[in-house]
């Protein structure tokens, strides 16, 4: 990774307009909702809760009261980790920003503690497919990754969520050229070429009649036309080399949670253990030694354990949650 951080904080702040109220009870039911219906703590316990997760009720289950759990949490996370460790950012100021963090309740209000995972629920996303993974069909499926570079603006669709895809194939055991990945500047339209990429793969792999896996079929098929690449303009030839794209033209960022030390598959709810001073490239006085242990009561990710949750396995595609398969 060239950096560390989104290239602009507009794409924090588009993703804050754009989701942040999704994980409050209340905030985004829609308008057609009559007020009385909606959920209150106190005046209707039992009304309809609007958020994100109880539209994923039936795959994650629910809790004793009925409704679906949370998924947030962000116990451990070491909130500008990397900018300690570079110098970018000293000690106290490191201090300060993880002890103002905070989290959010079960109805997404805010609170003065971190929030803590719920295994069960994760769990249950890993089994039945709701984070997109090498487990299930992307592993044998062709792919054209065809994402516009808008990581300069205010866009929540950065490039590096094409990376972190890539190295969940990867992790998982697919073959990365199922995934292929084109960048374009903005204004560029690729999207008659990808079509026409994938119609030649498809074709090729419909014709493929010798032995092999769904996947192995799908990879020794990949058309020339489907190589990964960026172009710059609307005119300028197509650059094949990933790495170039990458490290020129298109240099891809993160999200907070690569900063604060984890993988870039993004998708990893970390186990948390007690620091050690040897884990830092700073030194901390023991004051404020005593202070990080006081803001981790529980400890700060251990990037290197298994995340929570990661004895479960995906159930396969096609599940079934109603009464009849």
């Amino acid at each position: 990774m060239r950096s560390v951080r989104h290239r602009t904080f507009a794409s924090c702040q588009s993703w804050a307009a754009s989701f942040a109220d999704r994980i409050d009870a209340q905030a985004p039911c829609p308008n057609v909702l009559p007020p009385e219906v909606i959920w209150d703590p106190v005046t209707n316990p039992t009304g309809v809760r609007c958020n994100l997760t109880e539209h994923v009720r039936t795959q994650l289950g629910v809790e004793d009261d009925g409704f679906a759990p949370a998924l947030y949490a962000n116990d451990g996370v070491q909130y500008g980790l990397a900018a300690l460790q570079n110098g970018t950012l000293g000690v106290d100021a490191f201090l300060d920003l993880n002890a103002g963090i905070g989290g959010y309740d079960r109805n997404g209000t805010p609170q003065a503690e971190r929030s803590l995972a719920n295994a069960r629920a994760i769990g249950r996303v890993v089994e039945t497919g709701i984070a997109a993974a090498g487990t299930g069909g992307l592993a044998f499926t062709p792919t054209i990754d065809l994402r516009t570079y808008t990581d300069n603006f205010a866009d929540i669709h950065t490039s590096y969520w094409s990376v972190a895809m890539h190295e969940r194939l990867v992790r998982d055991g697919a073959d990365p050229r199922i995934h292929a990945r084109w960048i374009t500047a903005p204004g560029v339209n690729r999207t008659a070429d990808a079509l026409d990429a994938m119609e030649a793969w498809l074709t090729a792999i419909e014709a493929d009649h010798r032995r092999g896996t769904q996947a192995e079929v799908a990879v020794r098929n990949r058309p020339a036309a489907a190589s990964d690449g960026c172009w710059t303009s609307a005119t300028a030839p197509k650059i094949e080399d990933l790495d170039a794209c990458y490290a020129g033209p298109f240099p891809i960022a993160a999200d907070p949670r690569i900063v604060a030390g984890g993988p870039v598959t993004s998708d990893v709810v970390c186990q948390t253990a007690p620091p050690e001073p040897e884990d830092y490239a700073v030194t901390f006085t023991p004051d404020q030694w005593a202070r990080l242990q006081a803001i981790f009561p529980r400890g700060v990710c251990d990037w290197s354990l298994p995340g929570v949750g990661a004895g479960a396995e995906f159930a396969g595609p096609w599940q079934s949650y109603g009464a009849t398969p």
